[in-house]
């Protein structure tokens, strides 16, 4: 059995302790949190930011494409007229920031012309080359020295076609591609921070800012690159750098059309700058922990002199309630003079706040709640069907009026894909026009399936945003069947008085007062004037004359 000390002072000061420890650990919690917290807003701000340079890299290979499919279909590529595309080449790469060359070589991979000088050369040992014959595709190579050039560059290749359409040569265009070192100093990181560019081997190609311990054209740690290419299109993960430096990683992987990833990528900030603002609150909460805990022990101390216990019991009693999450638990010992008096005010003073502050939350919750339900009565009261999709085309949110509109139920409608009830397009048509979310901004007009096999048209209004954080598809969806419906009984009604008009004895025909175009002719009239004129000046067409009649 514990023997306790005799001494009521000693006794008051254990009880004090024991009273505030649960403090200690909610704080040591607390900061735990915090670290964990900053972490976390250090991978998301560290990711959005090598997404968005990977983006910049993405937009380059489509511009290139682009480049390189205008140049295709020139007339110097197609007649192949080797100096003539010299010239163009060259045209190009002055127009071309960016760009180091352009060179056209046949299916056997020899050079026939380029915008710089070259001597007679083979490049049928290129990936893209061989890709490119291969499959027929627009391609993407592997970091190299230009042969002609001499910089380190990324080749792009689109194959040039026959009259017949078979490959009949490659048309290569070499870039020098840099990080977006500006994008990065605007975003202020930490500092030590850095941003780099891997190609798909794991060799570094470009780091700012630069440091002589990484130079480019190195291979980056073995570690790292591990958990580089295990990743899919993203990675988060803390990691030691070539410099010895603890750091967390964000990674984004950039492919061309889906493929083998070709470039990668990075961002970096230290992990001791991110977690520096959650030790040092940290620190500054245990101080002021510490300092109140002297207070508090010195005051027992002191009140051991006068022989409180019962008073003492009580306060014990009080700071376990709170520590059990009883903010509403009281002393009763505010009227006490003295240091007793004033730990009691002080101990019911921070129940009171922590009371109140959690009365706050909840209000604000319960706020929060009111105007959750009020915002989904009004988009239950919406005519038309709105639903969230997210980029894997799966549903996550829908109105009462589109599970009214398929025949399904809330829980039921959450989770089925777009091809699921879509009626008129495959699940490749869709991955194929709505590939990702952002960027998507558009009005279609297709058919729904109900749950009951029920066909109804309807017109889409599809526009793509970040919701979350995450990307989805915003589209609001409203059954324009009534407008079908109305459209085909104008178009009967507008052949039923066609029919009508045909079958008059008499040539009937209508002009615009103001133009004086011809808007219809009956049949009759068509009859007598060698064919329908439609669009044409009746003066002109009809009374022949150089001018609309007087």
């Amino acid at each position: 059995m514990i023997r306790f000390p005799a001494s009521v002072r000693i006794n008051l000061a254990l009880v004090v302790l024991a009273a505030v420890l649960p403090m200690l650990a909610v704080i040591l919690y607390g900061g735990w949190e915090l670290r964990q917290g900053e972490v976390d807003h250090a991978r998301m701000t560290t990711l959005r930011l090598a997404d968005s340079m990977a983006r910049q890299q993405e937009d380059l290979a489509e511009r290139i494409r682009g480049v390189l499919g205008h140049l295709v279909q020139s007339r110097e590529v197609r007649e192949r007229d080797l100096p003539a595309c010299d010239r163009l080449f060259r045209l190009a790469l002055g127009l071309a920031p960016g760009a180091v060359n352009f060179a056209l070589v046949d299916a056997n991979g020899d050079a026939l012309a380029a915008a710089l000088p070259f001597s007679s050369q083979n490049l049928s040992e290129r990936k893209e080359v061989r890709q490119v014959l291969a499959t027929g595709l627009f391609s993407v190579g592997e970091f190299t020295v230009g042969k002609v050039s001499g910089v380190r560059v990324l080749p792009f290749a689109s194959p040039v076609r026959g009259q017949r359409g078979e490959v009949a040569g490659v048309l290569l265009a070499t870039w020098r591609l840099e990080g977006d070192a500006v994008l990065f100093d605007q975003a202020h990181l930490p500092e030590g921070s850095f941003v780099g560019l891997v190609d798909a081997a794991g060799q570094r190609l470009f780091r700012h800012p630069a440091q002589p311990q990484a130079p480019p054209g190195q291979q980056i740690r073995a570690d790292i690159w591990d958990k580089i290419r295990s990743a899919r299109e993203t990675a988060l993960f803390t990691a030691t750098s070539s410099d010895g430096v603890r750091r967390v990683f964000a990674v984004r992987r950039v492919s061309l059309d889906g493929g083998e990833p070709y470039l990668n990528v990075f961002v970096a900030i230290p992990e001791d700058k991110v977690l520096l603002r959650a030790d040092q609150a940290t620190r500054n909460v245990l101080w002021a922990f510490a300092a109140s805990l002297t207070a508090s022990v010195l005051l027992a101390v002191l009140a051991g002199r006068y022989g409180l216990h019962a008073r003492i019991a009580r306060l014990v009693q009080v700071a376990g309630r709170l520590g059990a999450g009883e903010l509403s638990a009281r002393s009763g010992l505010t009227e006490e003079q003295g240091s007793l008096g004033q730990l009691a005010r002080a101990m019911d003073a921070m129940a009171q706040a922590l009371e109140t502050d959690r009365a706050e939350l909840v209000r604000a919750r319960e706020e929060r709640d009111r105007e959750a339900r009020r915002l989904a009565s009004i988009v239950d009261l919406s005519g038309d069907g709105l639903v969230l999709i997210d980029k894997d085309h799966r549903v996550v949110e829908a109105n009462k009026r589109f599970c009214e509109m398929l025949g399904y139920g809330p829980e039921e409608v959450v989770g089925l894909f777009t091809w699921e009830y879509e009626a008129l397009s495959s699940e490749a048509d869709i991955r194929a026009a709505f590939p990702m979310p952002l960027g998507i901004n558009r009005i279609i007009e297709t058919a729904h399936r109900g749950k009951d096999g029920s066909i109804r048209p309807v017109e889409v209004n599809i526009v793509g945003d970040l919701v979350n954080g995450k990307p989805a598809f915003l589209c609001v969806v409203r059954d324009i069947t009534a407008r079908r419906q109305a459209e085909e009984v104008r178009r009967d009604a507008l052949l039923v008085l066609r029919t009508i008009m045909d079958a008059i004895p008499a040539e009937v025909y209508a002009m615009d007062p103001a133009t004086h175009e011809i808007l219809f002719m009956n049949k009759r009239m068509q009859e007598r004037f060698g064919g329908d004129m439609l669009g044409k000046p009746c003066w002109s067409a009809l009374r022949h004359l150089p001018a609309p009649c007087p």
